[in-house]
């Protein structure tokens, strides 16, 4: 299923930012992005989105994460979720 796969996805980037590899990590959040999107998942595709945004940022690509983050924050804004886009905003 591309969600769970999407999720799965997700958290290997998580685990291998964590072990320092930027660049691995972000082929796996792109893939989970891509899931998330064929599974037409809103908050997990917003999700994805974050997390390259503060990626980039943290890389000083702030045009790329001003665009990641803005883009999930569109999302989160369209589902209603008060908490998740209060967590982007921060």
């Amino acid at each position: 299923a591309p969600r769970g796969l999407a999720y799965a996805l997700n958290c290997l980037a998580n685990v291998a930012l964590d072990d320092g590899h930027e660049e691995e990590a972000l082929v796996l959040y792109e893939e989970a992005l891509g899931r998330y999107r064929e599974a037409r998942d809103t908050r997990g595709a917003a999700m994805a989105l974050s997390n390259m945004g503060v990626l980039y940022l943290e890389r000083g690509e702030t045009d790329r994460a001003a665009h990641l983050l803005g883009e999930s924050i569109r999302l989160k804004r369209s589902l209603g979720n008060p908490y998740g886009l209060a967590m982007s905003l921060e």
